[in-house]
């Protein structure tokens, strides 16, 4: 993958996750009316504020292959 495909992949993730947690913050807010209340919001908000590696290496323990992962890291903290 190239700096940009990661840089995306990591962007639809936060996206998706932050959706999530969203949808939670709405079912509380309207008592279950609306929304979509997560089982276990600590997870969650943990999940939220995962580093760029972090996101990766869940990704990697799911099976995703990452290839520019070194690369991608090597870059951030330039």
């Amino acid at each position: 993958m190239t700096i940009t495909e990661i840089e995306s992949l990591i962007s639809v993730v936060r996206n998706d996750y932050q959706k999530l947690y969203e949808k939670h913050k709405l079912s509380i807010e309207s008592n279950g009316a609306l929304g979509l209340r997560c089982f276990n919001p600590d997870v969650l908000e943990k999940v939220l504020a995962y580093s760029d590696k972090e996101i990766l290496e869940f990704l990697e323990s799911k099976g995703t292959v990452i290839q520019g992962k070194e690369e991608y890291l090597a870059q951030l903290s330039k």
